[in-house]
């Protein structure tokens, strides 16, 4: 994360100073806010995608579909603020339980759903722009709602089989991320690409429940989630 924290900084400092050759050249006919919409992949990254089980904070989690909905202003002809919303939802890898129960044990059975994440992020950043085509770097700072993949399981406690479920309330929690993205712009409309990093840490009241005994035990489950999210956006201005 600090890496690409300081690769933003970079980038954000180089388009900054790039901007400035250009800066008695505004146009003034340029629209100041675009509209877009985008869809790409979340690809898990660091404990969230673990999947060793000896981990008591690896994720499982699986790269996801990512939708993005976002809006920018340029309050100056190189600045930019945006703010945008996207949702991914993270299958959970199951199979490094399977191969666990298959060796025997208290587990007869084991079945997680899924990540699923919506975030809510502002922006603020630099752009460049060359003719038709627009490069920008932003910093980007909110909220994210993670769903705790609920779980089940058949587990062997005495010398009986009971069902247990596991599962917690969403996560509210502070996200921080940084952002390039690249567009070619024509007539109103705009085509691109964009890759995001985002990092925030999920925290959880775990239930665990026993069906059939009416016994609920919690615990505490903190989660880091990193993602890489990248794909293709369309988009309009005005």
């Amino acid at each position: 994360m600090r890496k690409l924290f300081y690769l933003g900084c970079f980038l954000f400092s180089a388009l900054h100073l790039s901007a400035q050759d250009f800066s008695d050249k505004p146009n003034p006919a340029e629209s100041k806010y675009s509209l877009s919409y985008g869809m790409g992949v979340s690809i898990p990254m660091a404990r969230f995608a673990s999947n060793d089980v000896t981990l008591s904070d690896a994720g499982f989690a699986q790269p996801a579909v990512l939708y993005r909905l976002r809006i920018q202003a340029k309050p100056k002809p190189f600045w930019l603020l945006g703010f945008q919303m996207n949702y991914a939802s993270h299958a959970f890898n199951n199979e490094p339980f399977q191969r666990l129960i298959s060796n025997g044990g208290s587990i007869e059975s084991w079945e997680a759903d899924r990540w699923s994440c919506l975030r809510f992020l502002g922006e603020a950043g630099g752009v460049l722009s060359s003719g038709p085509i627009d490069l920008n770097a932003r910093f980007m700072l909110g909220m994210s709602i993670t769903q705790y993949p609920q779980t089940r399981s058949v587990q062997i406690i005495g010398t009986t089989a009971y069902n247990v479920l596991e599962d917690a309330d969403p996560a509210i929690n502070l996200t921080v991320g940084t952002g390039f993205s690249c567009f070619y712009r024509f007539s109103k409309w705009h085509i691109g690409g964009y890759l995001d990093y985002l990092y925030h840490e999920a925290d959880y009241t775990v239930r665990t429940s026993v069906v059939g005994t009416g016994t609920v035990n919690t615990y505490t489950y903190d989660q880091q989630v990193s993602v890489l999210n990248l794909g293709l956006q369309v988009g309009i201005h005005f």
